[in-house]
C-alpha cells in the first residue's frame, strides 16, 4: 500500500511541475539556437532577379526569418543602400533606382543575442530591349456592327523581367464594355464609327509601352447569322429536324433579334423545323433573315443536301455500302479493300475532305485511322467537331506527321499538346494506326488505352470550352497538305466499325448511366427504380427501349417499350429478373441483364407462456411451448436452452419439452427462433433453483 502511494504522488508532482513550466515539456519549445533569413519570393529565384532601370523603382523581394523551431521571427528590419554606400529610402516596398550599378538590399534580424544579415545584389542598368506589342492579326480592322470582336493576345515583349499587358476599349474617347466568356475577353460593336483598342505593356520596374489599333465599323443594312451546322445527307424516309438559329440587327447602337425563315425546296418549313426526306437527288435547305427595317436587306444561308436511297446499287467501286448514305466528300475518294474503307485526296488536289452526317452523342467522339505504309506524302490528318446546334461550339484535332523528330505531333485548337514516339505511316506495324478519344467527362484527349494527350480548354474561336451544349456533334476528317501519295485508312469512328456492309449491322450502344445497377438489393413492398436506357446509334435515332421484368414466382410485372424511367413495387421475396432490349428500325438489338434481390429482413414473432420463477432441486418441470409465426409462410428453427451461473447452456429435447434441475443456482431459460434469411428473436425467463 505505501508502494502504491508513493507512485501516486509522484504522478501528481509531475502534473503540477507540467503545468507550471510547460516549456520545459513541449518539444516545440525548444530554446531558440539559430535564425536564418530565406527566400520567400514566389516569383522569382534569388538568382533570377531582373536587373533594375535607371529612372525607375525597383520592388523589395519578399524575405522571411525563420527560427531553428520552423517559427517566423518578426521584426526584421531592411536596408537599401545605392551604389556609392549612400542609404535609400523604401516606400510602399519598393525604392528608387536613380543611377547606374549595384544596390544592395540587406535584410537585418536580431533576437535577444542572436542576428543575422542576408544580403542581396540588384543590378542596375541604363539601357533594355525596347518593349513592343504586335496586334494580333485575326482581329479585323474593318466590320459591321453586330460583331463580336475578340480581344486575342498578341505578341510582345522586351523591357526587363515579367511583363504584364492591360487591353482597354475606346470609342468616342471613352472606355467602352468588355465582356467576358469563359475566360475570352470580347466587345460587340453596337454602333458605327471607330474603335480602338490600347494595348499597355509594363515591365517589372515600370517601364511601358502604348500600342493602339482602330477598328473602323460601318452599320450592316443585312441582319448577322452564323453558319448553320446540318447533315448534308439524308436517306429516303427520314424525317430531319434543323437547329434553330438567331440573326441580329444592329442600328443606332441598339440590338435587334431578326426572325429567320428556314425553307426545304422553297417551302417554307418555319413552324415545324423539320421535313421529311422523300425524294432521291439533290435538295435545297435556306436559312433568311430579312431586315426589320427594310425587306429588301437580308443575309441567306443556303445548303446542298442530297438524298439516297439505301437500294440504290450505283456507287463509288460498283458495289453499295451502307455507309455511303452517311458520308459526303470534297476532293476526296473513298473506296474498300478486303472490308477497310481507304480515303485518298484526289489528284493536284491539296487536301480532302469527308463528312459524316450523322449526329455523334459526344459520349462517343472517337476514332481509329491508320496511314497506309509508302502512300505517306502529307502533312497531317484533321478532325473538326462542330456541335449539331450551334456552329460557333467547334472543337479541332490535328494529327501532325513532324519528319524532323520522328513523330507526330498531337494539336487541339491549334496548340501542340503530345507527341506521339513514332511517325504514323513509317511502316512500323501498330505503330501506324492512331486511336484517340475525346472523354466528354473530363474534356481529355486520350487513346484508347486513357492515355491523356491533353485537355481541350477552348473552342476554336478561342471561348473557354463548355462542352457541346445539344449533346450530338458532327465530325469531319480531312486529309491536310498533300505533295504525293497519300491513303489513308479508317477502322472506327463514333464507337462504330466502319465495314463494306450493304446492311446496317451496328447495334445500338448503351450510354453509362451512373443510376443503372445490374444488381439491386430490395427490402419487401419498396418502390424500384429502373432507370430509361439512354443508347446511341450511328445509323438510326429512332431507337426502341423495351424492359421485361419477371417476379420471382416467374410471372410478367412489365413487358414492353418504355419512353422514361420505369417504377414498380416489389411485393414478392426472392429475385426478380429484368431486361433492356434496345434495337434499331432495322432489329439491330442488344440486350442488357440485371436482377433484384427482395430480401427478408423482418424478424419472426414467438409467444410463451410464463414459467415458474421458483424451484427445488431435483424438480421436473414440463416447458410451456412457444407459439411463432413469421410473415413467409416457410418452416422456422426453434430452439429453448438453460443456461446456468457457469454459462453453460443446455439444449432443450423439443419431444417433450422436460427439464431437470439437478442443482441450485440462477437459471436462464432462452427460447430462440429463426427464419431462413437468418432473422432472429429470442424470450428469457430467470428462475431460481433452490
Amino acid at each position: 500500500m505505501k508502494k502504491t502511494i508513493k507512485y501516486v504522488l509522484c504522478f501528481i508532482l509531475l502534473l503540477a511541475i507540467t503545468a507550471v513550466f510547460p516549456i520545459a515539456l513541449a518539444e516545440s519549445a525548444r530554446p531558440v539556437e539559430w535564425i536564418d533569413i530565406v527566400w520567400g519570393d514566389n516569383s522569382y529565384t534569388e538568382m533570377e532577379l531582373p536587373d533594375g532601370f535607371k529612372g525607375k523603382s525597383y520592388p523589395v523581394p519578399n524575405c522571411v526569418a525563420i527560427d531553428n523551431n520552423g517559427d517566423t521571427v518578426s521584426n526584421m528590419e531592411i536596408f537599401v543602400y545605392a551604389p556609392d554606400g549612400n542609404i535609400v529610402v523604401v516606400e510602399n516596398d519598393r525604392f528608387a533606382t536613380e543611377n547606374t550599378g549595384v544596390y544592395k538590399i540587406c535584410y537585418s534580424i536580431e533576437y535577444k543575442e542572436l542576428s543575422y544579415i542576408k544580403t542581396i545584389n540588384v543590378n542596375v542598368v541604363d539601357t533594355c530591349d525596347e518593349l513592343f506589342y504586335n496586334v494580333s492579326d485575326k482581329i479585323d480592322s474593318e466590320v459591321v456592327t453586330g460583331t463580336n470582336v475578340i480581344l486575342y493576345e498578341g505578341d510582345f515583349g522586351g523591357g526587363l523581367g515579367d511583363l504584364t499587358v492591360d487591353c482597354q476599349v475606346l470609342f468616342d474617347g471613352e472606355n467602352y464594355a468588355i465582356q467576358d466568356f469563359g475566360g475570352e475577353k470580347y466587345f460587340v460593336v453596337k454602333d458605327s464609327g471607330v474603335y480602338t483598342l490600347s494595348y499597355t505593356v509594363t515591365d517589372f520596374v515600370g517601364n511601358e509601352k502604348i500600342q493602339t489599333f482602330d477598328i473602323t465599323a460601318t452599320e450592316s443594312l443585312v441582319p448577322i447569322m452564323s453558319e448553320v451546322p446540318l447533315a448534308l445527307k439524308n436517306r429516303v424516309g427520314d424525317i430531319v429536324k434543323l437547329p434553330v438559329v438567331n440573326a441580329k440587327l444592329y442600328s443606332d447602337g441598339q440590338g435587334y433579334l431578326v426572325p429567320v425563315k428556314v425553307y426545304y425546296d422553297d417551302v417554307e418549313i418555319t413552324n415545324t423545323m423539320s421535313y421529311t426526306a422523300e425524294t432521291v437527288g439533290m435538295h435545297t435547305v435556306k436559312y433568311v433573315a430579312e431586315s426589320i427595317f427594310d425587306s429588301n436587306y437580308k443575309t441567306e444561308k443556303v445548303y446542298s443536301v442530297e438524298v439516297v436511297d439505301h437500294n440504290d446499287f450505283e456507287k463509288y467501286d460498283g458495289t453499295y455500302h451502307y455507309l455511303d448514305n452517311y458520308i459526303t466528300t470534297n476532293d476526296l475518294d473513298h473506296f474498300f479493300v478486303n472490308g477497310i474503307m481507304m480515303m485518298s485526296v484526289k489528284e493536284g488536289k491539296e487536301r480532302g475532305e469527308i463528312s459524316f452526317a450523322s449526329k455523334v452523342n459526344v459520349n462517343f467522339i472517337e476514332f481509329d485511322f491508320s496511314v497506309i505504309v509508302g502512300k505517306g506524302d502529307f502533312e497531317g490528318v484533321r478532325f473538326n467537331l462542330v456541335d449539331t446546334r450551334n456552329a460557333e461550339e467547334t472543337v479541332e484535332l490535328y494529327f501532325a506527321k513532324n519528319n524532323e523528330t520522328k513523330q507526330t505531333d498531337v494539336y487541339i485548337n491549334g496548340e501542340n499538346v503530345y507527341s506521339l514516339k513514332y511517325l504514323f505511316g513509317d511502316g512500323a506495324s501498330e505503330l501506324s494506326s492512331i486511336k484517340a478519344r475525346l472523354n466528354i467527362a473530363d474534356n481529355t484527349l486520350t487513346n484508347f488505352e486513357n492515355i491523356v494527350f491533353g485537355n481541350v480548354k477552348t473552342y476554336l474561336n478561342g471561348k473557354k470550352f463548355l462542352g457541346f451544349t445539344s449533346g450530338n456533334v458532327y465530325i469531319t476528317m480531312s486529309i491536310e497538305g498533300v505533295s504525293g501519295e497519300n491513303q489513308v485508312s479508317l477502322t472506327s469512328i463514333a464507337g462504330m466499325n466502319v465495314t463494306d456492309s450493304d446492311l446496317d449491322i451496328a447495334a445500338p450502344v448503351r450510354i453509362e448511366d451512373s443510376r443503372f445497377n445490374a444488381i439491386l438489393y430490395a427490402e419487401i413492398n419498396e418502390e424500384i427504380t429502373l432507370p430509361f436506357m439512354n443508347c446511341y446509334d450511328f445509323y438510326d435515332e429512332n431507337i426502341d427501349v423495351a424492359l421485361n421484368i419477371t417476379s420471382p414466382s416467374r410471372t410478367s410485372v412489365h413487358s414492353g417499350s418504355i419512353t422514361d424511367d420505369y417504377k414498380f413495387t416489389v411485393t414478392e421475396y426472392g429475385t426478380y429478373v429484368f431486361s433492356y432490349v434496345v434495337s434499331d428500325s432495322n432489329y439491330n438489338s442488344d440486350t442488357i441483364y440485371g436482377t433484384i434481390n427482395v430480401v427478408d429482413r423482418i424478424a419472426p414473432t414467438i409467444t410463451v407462456d410464463n414459467i415458474d420463477a421458483e424451484l427445488t432441486v431435483g424438480e421436473k418441470i414440463t416447458l410451456p411451448k412457444p407459439v411463432v409465426s413469421d410473415n413467409l409462410e416457410e418452416e422456422l428453427s426453434v430452439f429453448v436452452y438453460v443456461i446456468g451461473d457457469n454459462f453453460m447452456a443446455t439444449m432443450i429435447n423439443l419431444k417433450d419439452y422436460t427439464y431437470t434441475f439437478n442443482k441450485a443456482g440462477n437459471y436462464t431459460i432462452r427460447y430462440v427462433v429463426s427464419d431462413k434469411a437468418m432473422n432472429t428473436v429470442w424470450v428469457e425467463f430467470s428462475v431460481t433453483c433452490r
